[in-house]
């Protein structure tokens, strides 16, 4: 039986579904990840000044591994803070938090415009460190207020974390396009 490398999805797109380039990235590494497109964004309302909220619904394939680079990206309404507590009311920071699971958060690590290996528009090179060698990871968002008051929201779509140091347009993880049961391998398009 040949791999399934690509298929064509009713919108005559062609997904990559197994591209496991160690240089070049392209797999989608976020399960759970085609939930949130620009057609149907995740929207966030807080009116903390440090209003956050971790999106569980989306956890990595494998665990990471320490000393892999991996390229995570998000596209967002807000303006990308240049560090973590930046209350103006347009900033958003990303994180990708770490742990056995999506109810423990062993580690947190802050993706802003002044972390190291930011690509600008909503990407970033990351190595992992041996603190996650192991983990999970999930993904957290932060809307950022200026007055602690005001509500404020913010919009969030295309979050894709892949190994390498290239960061490929958004494509759904593999996961999320088939299922198998038994023998059976079920296409979810």
């Amino acid at each position: 039986m040949a791999d399934i490398k690509a298929i064509k999805g009713t919108d005559n797109v062609q997904y990559n579904l197994r591209d496991d380039y160690s240089k070049w990235g392209g797999e989608n590494l976020l399960q759970g990840s085609y939930r949130y497109r620009s057609s149907t964004p995740y929207s966030y309302t807080s009116t903390a000044k440090d209003g956050y909220a971790y999106l569980t619904t989306m956890i990595t394939t494998e665990p990471l591994v320490a000393g892999q680079r991996y390229t995570i990206q998000c596209k967002t309404n807000g303006t990308w803070a240049a560090s973590h507590g930046s209350q103006a009311s347009s900033n958003v920071t990303l994180w990708l938090v770490t742990g056995n699971n999506v109810s423990t958060n062993t580690n947190h690590y802050n993706f802003n415009t002044s972390t190291s290996g930011y690509l600008g528009d909503g990407k970033w090179v990351w190595t992992c460190p041996a603190a996650s060698d192991g983990l999970y990871g999930h993904i957290r968002i932060n809307n950022y207020n200026t007055d602690g008051t005001t509500s404020v929201t913010h919009t969030y779509w295309d979050f894709k974390l892949e190994k390498g140091d290239k960061a490929t347009d958004w494509s759904p993880c593999y996961k999320d396009i088939f299922t198998v049961s038994g023998t059976e391998l079920q296409v979810n398009l």
